[in-house]
């Protein structure tokens, strides 16, 4: 007789990770284990005392289930706070923040107890596209527990789901009120009071009131352009050999050259940024200097045929991450990672700024000796190297696109 398939069931899922895992492994591993590992109780003790059962707990991941909606999210709030509180505790570097993911959907679950299904993926992907430290849920699951919880939602957006056909609402889950609408009659309220008192007192207050828009105005003028600057700080080369520095200067400028191409934002110049290569300066002294309100950090590891990439998205205004990932790939594949890379800030800040759009972007070359030579001459370029060693790195990237060229012209042929 043929083992069963496994049983269909209507669940909310619970999806976490760590923000910044892979940086943390890299400067101390054995204290990220430690704090991994108690943290991991954490996820135990509250996801079991809201009847929810643990998944699994591969690597940095959590990924749990439970019967009803409004338990998940109480359980996903509450292990936040417990763990922000323990966080305070550590130094910022070692601080250990996971993303949370909650989505209520149909999955299938297997005699061992794994669970898999369209229910399992969008939990993973709005895991992904959340703030380190907070709870992101989907639409499905705002419908469920908005009038059950004490808690309150900030819509971010409909989001695109890999292999979901239909777009997927999104909330961030935030502290205080009691749901949805616990921010509108306080609202309402505030502008009845208001126009009673300027009604009562319309000479006084209504020039006041004429000061106060004119200065509001002038002060909304100064900080617009902040909220929709960002600057991509000089990526930091952690390679063993200073010969491939070139690779993380070339990363940080093509970077800043896909994201300005992005609708309504305005990146800072490479030649502005590149002052601050090697800089100890704390983020919001550069953000304040460079004007922006959005930072763009990271690193860049290469090794034989192997690369790792760390990025980081930082609010500038109270130095909190608002995205991180890492990527371990092949060194063929650093095209894909810098589209991914500019793709996910542009959606971070889509959240924070409303619609961006992306331009098209120009045709370019795929092919990664051609990509290695322009990186190489246009970084010795930028430091005023030896001409000869400009027009060699040039040199070699040109022959290689005519290389391609007649591969091409050939196969037409």
């Amino acid at each position: 007789m043929a083992a069963p398939e496994g049983t269909r069931k209507l669940e909310a899922i619970l999806a976490a990770d760590v923000a910044g895992y892979s940086r943390l492994m890299q400067e101390d591993d054995d204290a990220t284990v430690a704090t991994l590992e108690a943290y991991r109780l954490v996820f135990s003790e509250k996801i079991q005392a809201h009847h929810g059962r643990v998944v699994d707990m591969a690597g940095d991941s959590v990924l749990a289930v439970f019967e009803a909606a409004t338990e998940a999210v109480r359980a996903a709030f509450e292990i936040q706070a417990v763990l922000a509180e323990r966080n305070e505790a550590l130094p910022e570097t070692r601080r250990m923040r996971f993303r949370m993911g909650v989505n209520l959907g149909e999955v299938i679950e297997k005699p061992d107890g794994t669970v898999y299904g369209d229910g399992v993926n969008v939990a993973a992907r709005l895991e992904s596209i959340g703030e380190p430290g907070g709870v992101t849920v989907s639409g499905t699951v705002f419908d469920q527990v908005k009038n059950r919880v004490q808690l309150g939602f900030d819509f971010i957006g409909e989001q695109e789901v890999k292999n979901i056909a239909e777009l997927v609402r999104a909330y961030r889950v935030v502290s205080g009120g009691s749901g949805a609408s616990a921010r509108r009659p306080v609202l309402g309220m505030r502008r009845r009071k208001e126009r009673r008192i300027v009604t009562g007192a319309a000479g006084v207050i209504g020039v006041r009131a004429l000061v106060g828009a004119w200065t509001w105005t002038r002060v909304q003028k100064r900080a617009s352009p902040i909220n929709n600057r960002v600057a991509v700080l000089p990526f930091v080369s952690m390679s063993a050999s200073p010969d491939d520095e070139y690779f993380a200067d070339g990363m940080t400028e093509e970077l800043i050259s896909r994201l300005s191409r992005v609708k309504g934002l305005e990146v800072i110049a490479r030649t502005s940024i590149s002052s601050y290569k090697g800089t100890k300066k704390k983020i919001g002294d550069i953000a304040s200097e460079l004007n922006v309100g959005t930072v763009l950090e990271g690193s860049v590891r290469k090794a034989a045929h192997q690369v790792r990439i760390t990025a980081q998205l930082i609010n500038a205004g109270n130095e909190a991450h608002i995205w991180s990932e890492d990527y371990d790939r092949e060194l063929k594949d650093i095209f894909l990672i810098q589209s991914d890379i500019a793709q996910r800030v542009t959606n971070a800040l889509a959240v924070r700024l409303g619609a961006l759009s992306t331009q098209s972007q120009p045709g370019v070359t795929r092919d990664l000796e051609a990509y290695n030579a322009y990186l190489k001459g246009r970084f010795y370029y930028n430091k005023g190297a030896p001409p000869d060693r400009t027009v060699w790195c040039q040199t070699r990237a040109k022959l290689t696109l005519q290389k391609i060229a007649q591969q091409q012209r050939s196969v037409l042929a």
